[in-house]
C-alpha cells in the first residue's frame, strides 16, 4: 500500500512521511553512561507544510484507505474515522510542521485498529535517529501502567529496577499517552505495552518512537528509579544508537519469521518452542520449511511434551484473536438466525453497534 500513499505520510499500510524514505543504515553502537562525555545527537529541525501541501497529503490518505485497506472500517465505524479526517482538515487549516503532521496522522491510524497500518516518521528524522544516539539507554517491560527495566547500557540500572519517571514525567503518565499511538489488532488492547516495549515494524519501541511528538526531543535520559528494596534514586544516561539498543537484549538485526522461531530441549521428552514472531512478509519463508524440519528433529530426540514459549512474541501482527464483540441483543438471537446472518441469507447483516468511539479511552 506504500505505492499508493501521500508523499508526506505512509508504510506495508505503512505511512510514509514529508520526504522521501531513504533506505535505513545501522552503524556501530554506543552506550550510554552516567559519567563522562556525553554524545549528544544532532537537533532535529521540523520542516513547515503549507496548507495546500497538508491538505493534498490528507486527501490521498483517506482515498487510499478507504479504497485500498481491506479492513478500513472492520473495528471502528466509518462515521467515527470521518470524524476524525474532519478534525485533522480542520486542524490542516493553518500551516504544520512535519512532526505535527506525523503526530495527527499516527493518532488517526490508530483508530483504524490494524497492526499493519502505522505511520513512519518523516526521512530526514528517519535518517537521524538511524544513525546517530537518539534511543532510550534502557529496555524496558511494562505492567498496566508501572515500568521496570529489562536492561540497561552498561549494566547501570539493574535488572527489575522500577522506572518511576523519565525527565520528570510520571510513567503512568508516559504510558497513557503513548498507548494512545500504539496500533493494535481488533480489539487486543492489552498489545499496546508490547509496542511499548518493542514494535518489529518501526525503529525500536513506541515509547521511544512517540516520544518526540508528545514530549519533544531528549538529549539525555534522566530516570526516576525504585529498586526492588525500596532505595530511591536517579540516574542520567545518554542516548544510545538503534544497534546499541537492540543489543541490549542481544538482538542484532530486524526480527522476521525464520529468525523469531527457536526451539530447546529442557529434559528429556519435553522441549520448548519460543515464537517471537509470525510475521512473514519481510524475508518470506514457507512455514513447512521451518516447522518441518523443527519437528522432524524433535521426533528423532522422542519429544513427548511441547511447551509453547509466547512470553517474548512482539505482539500480533499477524494473529487475528477474536472477531469483533457481538451486541448482547446479537449474542441472544437463536443459533438459527446467526446462521442465516453468516451465510448472507435471511436478514442482511447489520452494522455492528458496540465498537469502540474515537472518544472511547484507551486502556494499555
Amino acid at each position: 500500500m506504500s505505492g499508493t500513499l501521500p508523499s508526506s505520510l505512509t508504510r506495508s499500510h505503512h505511512v510514509r512521511s514529508p520526504i522521501d524514505h531513504p533506505p535505513r543504515r545501522r552503524r556501530s553502537c554506543g552506550l550510554g553512561c552516567r559519567e563522562g562525555p556525553q554524545t549528544t545527537p544532532p537537533a532535529y529541525a521540523p520542516r513547515t507544510l503549507s496548507t495546500k501541501q497538508v491538505a493534498a497529503d490528507v486527501a490521498l490518505l483517506r482515498q487510499a484507505l478507504e479504497q485500498v485497506h481491506a479492513g478500513y472500517d472492520r473495528y471502528t465505524p466509518r462515521r467515527v474515522l470521518d470524524t476524525a479526517f474532519a478534525r485533522l482538515a480542520r486542524r490542516a487549516a493553518s500551516p504544520m510542521s512535519d512532526l505535527e503532521l506525523y503526530r495527527e496522522v499516527a493518532l488517526l491510524l490508530a483508530r483504524v485498529r490494524c497492526n499493519q497500518t502505522k505511520a513512519e516518521y518523516p526521512a530526514a528524522l528517519e535518517a537521524l535517529r538511524s544513525g546517530n544516539p537518539t534511543q532510550l539507554p534502557v529496555r524496558v517491560r511494562v505492567f498496566g501502567k508501572p515500568l521496570f527495566v529489562e536492561a540497561s547500557a552498561g549494566g547501570a540500572i539493574p535488572r527489575g529496577t522500577e522506572i518511576t519517571n523519565i525527565n520528570g514525567i510520571t510513567a503512568a503518565d508516559i504510558v497513557t499517552r503513548l498507548s494512545r499511538h500504539a496500533a493494535v489488532d481488533g480489539f487486543t488492547d492489552f498489545s499496546r505495552a508490547a509496542l511499548l516495549e518493542r514494535d518489529g515494524d518501526l525503529m525500536g519501541s513506541d515509547l521511544a518512537h512517540y516520544w518526540p511528538v508528545e514530549f519533544g526531543f531528549a538529549t539525555s535520559w534522566t530516570f526516576g528509579l525504585t529498586s526492588a528494596t525500596g532505595t530511591v534514586r536517579s540516574a542520567t544516561l545518554a542516548p544510545v544508537t538503534y544497534a546499541a539498543w537492540l543489543a541490549l537484549a542481544g538482538e542484532t538485526g530486524q526480527i522476521d519469521f525464520r529468525t523469531g522461531t527457536r526451539w530447546a530441549m529442557l529434559a528429556d521428552t519435553t522441549a520448548s518452542l519460543t515464537i517471537r514472531i509470525f510475521v512473514n512478509y519481510r524475508t518470506p519463508v514457507d512455514p513447512d520449511s521451518v516447522y518441518r524440519a523443527l519437528f522432524a528433529t524433535m521426533r528423532t530426540k522422542r519429544v513427548k511434551h511441547l511447551i509453547v514459549d509466547l512470553r517474548t512474541h512482539l505482539g500480533p501482527a499477524a494473529i487475528r484473536t477474536a472477531p469483533p464483540r457481538k451486541s448482547p441483543r446479537a449474542t441472544a438471537r437463536p443459533p438459527r438466525a446467526n446462521a442465516r446472518r453468516r451465510t448472507g441469507r435471511g436478514h442482511a447483516a447489520r452494522p455492528h453497534r458496540h465498537r469502540p468511539t474515537a472518544d472511547a479511552p484507551v486502556t494499555p
